[in-house]
């Protein structure tokens, strides 16, 4: 499989989990995309009858499934589901109003049966997947909890990719970066403290005191939590699809830098050619590179410059 992206900054263990994404997905994307290599779920991973937020750590001490209504995580997919199907209708030009009523009834069932939300998975599948009636309140509510709690994550595998997400688009970039650069447990970069050189399925695979987990159901190849590389790429770097011209026929490229790196550079190959985009610390100016093969929207600051395809250079104030 023939690599396309690429990811670096001026974090070492940053990079380094960069590098454990990468590997993670060459030992499972062999043939049939696999869960992991060592267990059953060679065959393709399907998450049981229920998805629930498997190995969240808001749980009880040794569960394997985090305190997320599994109930809760089903409605929340069947909404997003349902409204793939409709986006996927109107682009081929059917009658989509059947689902269009579904998705209606799905969002007022679930807003009446689930009016306030218990985890930090809750939140964010709440808010990403646009189905609390204040989005808004939802990822600061998120955020509470996460502060409350020391500035760490309690998502599992189903909260985790889109945690990030939810924190920056709704004002909390901060302490989605926070999250990103810590290295206590539990965290991304807590497993590289400990030498791994893959993604693990437990934050905790290997504990502080050096023991094991456990002796089984602890994979240490297990890329689920390398999914937060999609927010480095799109919110970090900022490199993002038009969803009206698929494939990087358009391209949108909104870079977010946090002072705590002195640079980030995210790279991607796509059918009309190399993307790059790479941000700097200059002084009290961000130094933005940017390169792209088609024409571009590239927001800096809040200002939207129009582009077509080559290099380009802006600056921004830090803040």
């Amino acid at each position: 499989m023939k690599r396309t992206g690429y990811l670096s900054c001026s974090n070492d263990s940053l990079n380094k989990f960069f590098s454990n994404i990468i590997w993670g997905q060459k030992g499972n994307f062999v043939d049939v995309p696999t869960d992991c290599q060592q267990r059953d779920e060679r065959l393709g991973w399907a998450g049981g009858k229920h998805y629930g937020d498997w190995l969240g750590l808001d749980a009880p001490s040794g569960s394997y499934k985090g305190a997320s209504d599994e109930t809760f995580i089903a409605s929340a997919f069947y909404a997003y589901s349902t409204s793939l199907v409709i986006k996927a209708g109107n682009v081929l030009g059917e009658d989509v109003s059947e689902f269009e009523d579904l998705y209606a009834h799905i969002i007022k069932t679930f807003r009446s049966q689930y009016p306030v939300y218990h985890t930090q998975t809750e939140c964010v599948l709440a808010a990403h997947f646009k189905l609390a009636e204040n989005c808004q309140a939802a990822a600061d509510q998120l955020a509470e909890m996460i502060t409350a709690c020391g500035n760490h994550l309690e998502t599992g595998f189903v909260g985790t990719p889109y945690l990030l997400h939810v924190l920056s688009e709704y004002g909390h970039l901060k302490l989605a970066y926070t999250l990103l650069l810590r290295e206590k447990y539990p965290s991304w970069l807590y497993p590289v403290t400990k030498g791994a050189t893959t993604i693990w399925e437990h934050w905790d695979g290997i504990m502080e005191d050096g023991n094991f987990w456990s002796s089984d159901m602890n994979s240490y190849n297990h890329y689920a939590y390398g999914s937060v590389a999609d927010w480095v790429y799109m919110v970090a770097a900022g490199i993002n699809t038009v969803e009206n011209a698929p494939g990087y026929e358009k391209i949108l490229i909104a870079p977010h830098p946090d002072t705590r790196l002195d640079w980030l550079k995210a790279v991607l190959e796509t059918r009309h050619g190399k993307v790059t985009s790479e941000w700097k610390k200059e002084e009290n100016f961000w130094r933005y590179e940017i390169t792209t093969p088609v024409d571009t929207a590239i927001v800096i600051d809040g200002k939207n410059y129009q582009v077509k395809a080559g290099s380009y250079c802006f600056y921004s104030e830090q803040k």
